[in-house]
């Protein structure tokens, strides 16, 4: 089994970005979304645009993929392993300091297509009847 490199609680680091934390546990960027869709991946925050994992939710994820994992190898029936559910942080310096709540998201709704000016049915072809045809279309 690979080691997995822990990394020192004295790092000034005290937190993973998702590369980073797929770097160290040797995930791909798809597994850990995959994981994380499932309600398997760790706890994480995000700041901005950024997700952050911190080190002890690393460190939780890990141990609830260990007893995920031998859970399975007794041959009991898989117990699915719950994640603390996601919270935004908490702290005053993370938080937003507008005091407006925004009135949307993204960009404004577009106005529907209006249809182009002209006659409001689409021309259609005539077929010609067996006795418009001239005979030497019919042996053709």
């Amino acid at each position: 089994m690979p080691e997995i490199p822990i990394p020192s609680t004295t790092s000034s680091r005290a937190v993973y970005s998702v590369d980073e934390f797929c770097d160290s546990h040797d995930l791909s960027r798809t597994t850990y979304f995959q994981l994380e869709k499932e309600g398997r991946g760790p706890r994480s925050m995000k700041i901005g645009r950024r997700r952050l994992i911190t080190l002890e939710a690393a460190a939780e994820w890990r141990a609830s993929m260990e007893a995920e994992t031998e859970t399975n190898r007794t041959g009991a029936a898989p117990v699915p392993v719950r994640v603390a559910p996601r919270s935004p942080p908490t702290a005053p310096d993370l938080l937003p300091q507008s005091s407006a709540a925004p009135k949307g998201r993204g960009r404004p709704a577009k106005a529907p297509a209006t249809p182009a000016p002209g006659p409001a049915t689409s021309p259609t072809r005539k077929r010609r009847s067996a006795a418009e045809t001239t005979p030497s279309e019919v042996t053709s």
